[in-house]
Formats: structure tokens, sequence, C-alpha cells
């Protein structure tokens, strides 16, 4: 399995969204990598979309190498703005 680094950034999103009573772990983050309903690799960096509510969606910003997934950022949104 390849290794998974987290920019400053996004390991600071965690108490960031946290404060806005959106909670998750890292654990989540890189099952949405890992694992995406969605996986828009057309744009650089790649977007990783998975669905975690009826009403929301979660999404990580990421790059990946040989070796690694850096995870970027991440962020929830509203399913009906990001589902097809």
């Amino acid at each position: 399995m390849k290794t998974i680094r987290f920019s400053h950034h996004a390991l600071e999103k965690f108490d960031i969204l946290a404060s806005h009573g959106f909670e998750t772990d890292q654990a989540t983050i890189v099952d949405v990598v890992t694992n995406p309903d969605q996986d828009d690799r057309s744009l650089s960096p790649f977007v990783a979309q998975k669905r975690i509510s009826d009403n929301t969606v979660l999404r990580v910003v990421y790059t990946e190498g040989a070796e690694e997934y850096f995870i970027i950022t991440f962020y929830p949104g509203k399913r009906s703005r990001y589902e097809d």
C-alpha cells in the first residue's frame, strides 16, 4: 500500500471543520482517496469524493505519486452540488 501524507493545511483542517460541527478523522480521509464513489482525475490535483450521509459528500483534494498519496485538503459538500 502507498504511504499517506497530509499537508500541514490538511492536518489543521480537522480542527477547523470540528469547530464548525463537522468531525472526521484521518482514516475516513484515506478511505475516500482509496475507495472513492467518484474520482476526478481530469484536473491536477485530483479530487476524490465519497457519500457520507443522505445529503453530504466528503471531497478530498490530493496528488498521487508512485509511492504515496499526498492529501492537500478536504471539505464536506452537498450531494446535490457535486453528484451527477
